[in-house]
C-alpha cells in the first residue's frame, strides 16, 4: 500500500473508496503546505469525477453546482470559517449535555476522540475552547480527503494536540478502555443498518475507560417535525430503502438510500444488548434555549417523533 499519511494523519485503510483516490491524495499531499484551505477544498471537491459518485460527495457537489464562478470563489474562501461555525454549534451542544450530566471531570480527560470527524469543524472548535485542557485529541474517519481538510483547518488555527486516523474497518483501532470521552455528530446514520449501528456502539463501549462517556448526535427515523437534514424531505425515512433514492432524486436531485437514521425503538433494543454500560437517550430539542420546547421533548412520545437524538453512553 502506498504511504499516503501526513504529519497528522495515519492512514490504515486497506483499499480505495473510489478509482483514483490514492493518486488524488498523493498529489494533494505534495502541495499541501503551499495551498490555502480554499485552494485545498476546491481541489478535492472538483478534481476527481469518480469521487463525486459517492453519495455524500454527490450531495455536496449538487448543493453548489449552480453557483456562479464568483459565488464559488466566495464559498471556498469562507469554507474554513463555516466549518468552524458549525463546529462551535456542536461544541455548545456538547457543553449542554455535559452540564445536564453534571460532568465535573474535564481536567481528568487525557484522550478525547471524535468519531466521524470529517472535515474538522468540531475537532478544531473543541481544541480552541480548552474544555479539556489536559487532553490529546483524536479524530477518525473513512475519508482521507476530508481528513486533509481537517488537518489544514486545525493547523491554520495553531492547534497542535491532535492526530487523525483514516480507517474503515469493523473494529475501532483503539485499545480496550483507552478513551475518556467519545463524541460523534451525524455519523451513526451513515454506517449502515441497525446491526452495523449496534456494532459501532458496542465498539464505543469497548474503547471507553470506566466512567468514560460517549455522546452521539444523529437524526431520528420517525421525525415528523423537520425535513430530513441531508436532502430536506419530510417523512423520507418512512419509505422502504428501495424507494428512497427514487423519491429523493425526484424531489431534491440527490441520493438518500445510504442514510439510515435509527428509531427510538431500534436504539433501545440494541443498547440493551451491550453489557457494562448505562445510557441516556435525549431528544436534541431538549437542549434548545426555548424552555417550553425543551420541556415538551422530554416526554417519550415527543422523543419518538422528534427531530434527532442525543445518545449518552456511560461505561460502568
Amino acid at each position: 500500500m502506498k504511504d499516503i499519511s501526513t504529519k497528522r494523519i495515519k492512514n490504515i485503510s486497506s483499499e480505495e473508496q473510489y478509482k483514483g483516490e490514492n493518486e488524488l491524495i498523493l498529489n494533494t499531499i505534495s502541495e499541501l503546505e503551499s495551498m490555502s484551505c480554499a485552494e485545498l477544498v476546491r481541489l478535492l471537491d472538483e478534481t476527481c469525477i469518480e469521487k463525486r459518485k459517492l453519495p455524500w460527495e454527490y450531495r455536496r457537489a449538487f448543493r453548489i453546482k449552480d453557483l456562479t464562478e464568483e459565488e464559488r470563489k466566495l464559498y471556498y474562501m469562507h469554507y474554513s470559517e463555516e466549518r468552524l461555525n458549525e463546529g462551535n454549534k456542536q461544541l455548545e451542544l456538547l457543553k449542554k449535555v455535559l452540564s445536564r450530566l453534571k460532568y465535573k471531570s474535564q481536567k481528568q480527560v487525557t484522550l478525547a476522540m471524535e468519531l466521524g470527524t470529517g472535515r474538522g469543524g468540531f475537532l478544531a472548535a473543541l481544541q480552541q475552547s480548552l474544555l479539556f485542557p489536559n487532553a490529546q485529541f483524536q479524530g477518525i474517519d473513512t475519508d482521507i480527503a476530508s481528513l486533509l481538510i481537517n488537518q489544514k483547518i486545525n493547523d491554520d488555527l495553531g492547534n497542535e494536540n491532535y492526530s487523525l486516523i483514516c480507517y474503515s474497518g469493523d473494529k475501532l483501532p483503539f485499545d480496550d478502555q483507552s478513551i475518556d470521552i467519545i463524541t460523534s455528530f451525524s455519523t451513526l446514520e451513515h454506517v449502515g443498518n441497525i446491526e452495523k449501528q449496534y456494532h459501532l456502539l458496542a465498539e464505543c463501549s469497548r474503547c471507553l475507560k470506566p466512567q468514560g462517556i460517549a455522546i452521539l448526535r444523529f437524526p431520528n427515523k420517525y421525525n415528523i417535525i423537520k425535513p430530513e437534514e441531508h436532502v430536506k424531505i419530510l417523512f423520507l425515512h418512512f419509505l422502504p430503502r428501495n424507494y428512497k433514492d427514487l423519491v429523493s432524486f425526484k424531489i431534491a436531485g440527490m441520493p438518500s438510500s445510504d442514510i439510515h437514521p435509527p428509531s427510538i425503538f431500534q436504539l433501545r433494543k440494541v443498547l440493551k444488548k451491550i453489557s457494562d454500560i448505562a445510557y441516556k437517550l435525549y431528544s436534541e430539542a431538549e437542549f434548545e434555549n426555548k424552555k417550553l420546547k425543551s420541556s415538551l421533548f422530554r416526554s417519550y412520545i415527543a422523543k419518538t417523533i422528534g427531530p434527532g437524538f442525543v445518545l449518552v453512553i456511560i461505561k460502568t
